[in-house]
């Protein structure tokens, strides 16, 4: 199976996602790839913060409205659960949903980060 894009940038590049753990905590981390350069975080790992389970991610406040709106559409997070205070700005809190994120990823990525049994697409 062939990794496809989830979207195309205001300048028609298609935009890949690539997915991760943070070093502290194992938390997922998703990002947005061109071909050529990182587009922009996705998720934000957030320390100590409350989770309802390892499937729920912190959304970045960075993160561009079109790119949120395209994931809750492909059914890849749910709408905002909360949002949580941390420091100084909010993160909105969505469930994450692996399984519907498999046609965009590598095969290698579904079996090097969801090999878990907590994980298992």
């Amino acid at each position: 199976m062939n990794k496809k894009p989830l979207m195309k940038d205001e300048n028609n590049n298609d935009l890949y996602i690539t997915i991760g753990r943070y070093a502290s905590e194992g938390n997922i981390y998703l990002g947005l790839v061109t071909d050529d350069d990182s587009y922009c975080d996705i998720t934000i790992n957030l320390p100590n913060a409350y989770k309802p389970s390892k499937e729920s991610v912190y959304l970045s406040a960075d993160l561009p409205n079109e790119v949120f709106d395209e994931l809750e559409k492909k059914n890849i997070i749910s709408d905002v659960l909360w949002e949580e205070q941390y420091n100084m700005r909010k993160y909105k809190l969505v469930q994450f949903f692996p399984e519907n994120l498999k046609e965009y990823l590598f095969q290698e990525q579904i079996d090097e980060y969801f090999s878990e049994e907590d994980y298992e697409l």
